[in-house]
């Protein structure tokens, strides 16, 4: 039976190096939420939020971990932890406290190799909300792999 475990994570950060926060606009902030990192959360809903809505970050962490085991030729099944936060501020490389807090979930998907190309159908259950976002079960289509 081929099997692959995969381990990936990423982290980045916004800012200036005099000690001020950048300010920068919002479509350059981060996001967590999604296929690609948080998959319990809808698409750029994982982290702070005022009034409901996403309002992004200057910092992230998350990691991943997948195991996929071959079914039958092209059909693969997964099974996923994600975890991660998003803060406000510049350089900050640690989970904060309320909304900037730890964000995980568990899941499970499929993996069918078409023409050449994965196909990733997810499903993902989020295990903590700090951010007191509603998360809810999240489901998933994408292409490619995750790099």
């Amino acid at each position: 039976m081929e099997q692959v475990l995969s381990v990936s994570g990423r982290t980045g950060t916004l800012g200036k190096f005099d000690g001020d926060d950048a300010n920068v606009p919002f479509f350059e902030k981060f996001f967590l939420g999604g296929p690609y990192n948080l998959r319990g959360w809808d698409y750029r809903e994982a982290g702070p939020n005022v009034l409901g809505e996403p309002v992004g970050g200057n910092s992230f962490s998350y990691a991943s971990l997948e195991y996929t085991f071959k079914v039958a030729d092209p059909l693969r099944f997964a099974f996923f932890y994600d975890g991660g936060f998003l803060r406000r501020g510049d350089f900050k490389f640690a989970p904060g406290n309320a909304s900037e807090g730890w964000h995980d979930n568990w899941g499970l998907g499929i993996r069918i190799m078409v023409m050449g190309m994965p196909l990733r159908l997810d499903l993902g259950f989020p295990m903590s909300d700090p951010s007191k976002s509603g998360a809810s079960t999240q489901f998933h289509f994408s292409g490619g792999t995750r790099f």
